[in-house]
């Protein structure tokens, strides 16, 4: 998969128009920065999805994915 720095800058504006809207918002920004290599800003957001609450499928989906990616890096 390819990430180009519009898909970041498109997902950084969702997460910083409602931070806690949406998990999976921070978890594509997590996967994002580990394609980048930037291991820090990856940890952030997925600790982010890992933490919010989770109340539909999208949300049980990016809890699972980011403790997954957690326990990779």
């Amino acid at each position: 998969m390819n990430y180009h720095p519009i898909t970041l800058v498109y997902d950084v504006s969702l997460v910083l128009a409602d931070p806690n809207f949406y998990s999976m918002n921070h978890l594509m920004l997590g996967r994002t920065y580990l394609k980048l290599n930037d291991k820090v800003l990856a940890r952030e957001h997925l600790i982010k999805a890992r933490d919010l609450p989770v109340s539909s499928p999208d949300d049980r989906q990016a809890h699972a994915e980011s403790i997954e990616l957690l326990n990779e890096l």
